[in-house]
């Protein structure tokens, strides 16, 4: 019995190890593209299911990263309470919010349009925030939380202590997609695409469309 603890204790985090490992979106994400044929761009046909890889362009609608006032295509942004779940001041705020416009790769040779209507994103979170008793909110994050609707200040007027995370899709990042694909011409779009023909990359019946910028999704 005085080896139970060690064994609770190893068996919690196993179950964690392989959730992140196998469970969790980055996983998820990252398998599903990694078991997914490669190819290029040039070599791909209609109603083949693919992964393929290119650099992000601005060929349509760009949008502005809330926390960072990054130009983007896609971003990701998380804002939780800092508190322990326990903590008499806990704030119980809780935002995970995605949104895309038009995300286009470029390989060097073709363009390729994603489809965003039903995506897996795992969007790598280069930029954090945090606000406290000791570090001020900053006004990105005060018009992020206003807008959601979510107070700034706890009752003694002190910023609220919150962690935010935010990634984004910016020009020239290199992008991983998994899905199904077709041939188009460029016109069916209202895009600057300067391609007669141009891959769309869309959801399946069984399947989402999978991205990641993870460099090490191979």
């Amino acid at each position: 019995m005085d080896n139970f603890p060690i064994i609770v204790i190893s068996i919690v985090l196993l179950g964690l190890i392989l959730n992140y490992l196998f469970f969790s979106r980055q996983a998820v994400v990252s398998n599903t593209i990694s078991k997914t044929p490669r190819k290029k761009l040039s070599e791909v046909k209609d109603g083949e299911t693919v992964s393929i890889s290119g650099k992000v362009v601005f060929s349509g609608r760009v949008m502005t990263a809330p926390l960072s006032k990054r130009k983007c295509v896609y971003y990701h942004v998380i804002v939780k309470d800092a508190n322990s779940s326990r903590d008499t001041f806990r704030n119980y705020i809780d935002i995970d919010e995605e949104k895309a416009s038009d995300v286009v790769l470029f390989d060097g040779e073709h363009y390729a349009i994603i489809s965003t209507k039903s995506v897996k994103a795992y969007i790598v979170k280069d930029e954090t925030f945090y606000s406290g008793f000791w570090n001020s909110t900053t006004p990105e994050l005060k018009e992020y939380l206003v807008k959601h609707g979510e107070k700034t200040t706890n009752m003694l007027g002190f910023s609220l202590n919150l962690s935010a995370q935010e990634g984004v899709l910016e020009a020239g990042e290199k992008l991983k997609v998994a899905g199904k694909a077709s041939w188009h011409k460029s016109s069916d779009f209202k895009l600057k695409i300067p391609h007669q023909k141009v891959l769309f990359i869309q959801a399946s019946d069984e399947q989402a469309v999978f991205i990641t910028d993870d460099p090490y999704v191979e």
